[in-house]
């Protein structure tokens, strides 16, 4: 499995699509339905992760699953669970439901 990194950032002055286009310039296999494994896309909060996250998505058809969907539940907001790295993510769903069937 292939694993690929995107950072996003607010700042940028290059739209959604143009950054889309780059990084199908840049990695071909996406495009071409040749890749095989997971791409993540990290940024600074409203840095745009989600729309180029779908807008990637359009194009090659790769799935996107944006972690907004996976915040803790009301009973594992713990402080011991918020101290940890990534705590504010449930890392439980994420495995059963996104990583293990992959």
């Amino acid at each position: 499995m292939t694993a690929f990194f995107v950072q996003t950032c607010y700042n940028t002055s290059m739209s959604v699509i143009e950054l889309t286009e780059k990084v199908l310039s840049s990695y071909p296999s996406f495009k071409d339905g040749s890749f095989r494994g997971i791409i993540a896309i990290d940024g600074r909060c409203a840095s745009g992760k989600t729309t180029f996250g779908a807008s990637l998505s359009k194009v090659t058809g790769i799935p996107c699953i944006p972690l907004d969907d996976f915040f803790l539940r009301p009973e594992q907001r713990t402080p011991e669970r918020f101290a940890e790295a990534g705590g504010n993510v449930d890392r439980e769903r994420i495995l059963e439901e996104i990583l293990i069937p992959f």
